[in-house]
C-alpha cells in the first residue's frame, strides 16, 4: 500500500496536482503504522514466541514503542501478582493490546491512553482506555479489529466487552 501510495505521488508531483500534499499526509500516517507494526515483531513477538520475554515486558515495550511512535500520552499500570501464563495466553493478551493501540491510533483521535493489566486468582484483565472521540461499537461491522480481539479473547477463556460513547472508548478483556 505504501509504495502504491508512493508511486501515485510521485505521478501527481510530475503533473503538479495539488492533491499531493494530502495525499503525502495520509502516508506519514500508513509509514508510522507499518513501522509500529514491524517493531513489535521484531522486539516483541518474536522473543515472546521463543519464550524469553513476559507479557508483562513486552506490554511495557509495546507501550513505550506506541507512544515514541505516536507521540500520545500512554501509561500502563499493572497491578496484583504476575503469574505465569501459557504461550498461547500470553500471545493473546499481546495481540489484544496491539489491536486496542492500533485502533486508538488509526481512529480515536485520543491524547491518552491507558493501558491496564490486573492479575488474579487464575485469571488476568486487560483494560485499554482512551480519551477520544468514541464511536457506536454497534456500528463498528467495516473492520476487523474489534472482531479479532472478541475471537482471541474467546480463544482464551475469556470475553471482550467495549464500552464508547461520545468521548472515549473502553475495552476489557
Amino acid at each position: 500500500m505504501l509504495s502504491i501510495s508512493l508511486e501515485t505521488c510521485v505521478e501527481l508531483a510530475s503533473r503538479g496536482q495539488n492533491s499531493l500534499q494530502e495525499r503525502l499526509q495520509s502516508l506519514v500516517q500508513v509509514s508510522r503504522q507499518a513501522l509500529l507494526e514491524t517493531r513489535h515483531y521484531i522486539f516483541d513477538l518474536k522473543p515472546m514466541l521463543e519464550g524469553s520475554r513476559s507479557v508483562t515486558e513486552m506490554v511495557e515495550h509495546q507501550i513505550q514503542e506506541f507512544r515514541t511512535v505516536t507521540s500520545i500520552a500512554t501509561s500502563l499500570t499493572i497491578s496484583g501478582a504476575v503469574i505465569p501464563l501459557s504461550m498461547n495466553i500470553n500471545a493473546g493478551l499481546y495481540r489484544i493490546v496491539q489491536e486496542g493501540l492500533a485502533n486508538v491510533f488509526k481512529h480515536a483521535q485520543a491524547s491518552q491512553v491507558d493501558v491496564q493489566l490486573a492479575f488474579g486468582d487464575n485469571q488476568v484483565r486487560l483494560q485499554i482506555k482512551d480519551d477520544g472521540k468514541g464511536f457506536n461499537p454497534a456500528n463498528s461491522h467495516s473492520g476487523y479489529g474489534l472482531r479479532n480481539m472478541e475471537q482471541r479473547a474467546k480463544e482464551m477463556g475469556g470475553e471482550l466487552a467495549v464500552e464508547s460513547g461520545d468521548r472515549g472508548t473502553l475495552v476489557r478483556a
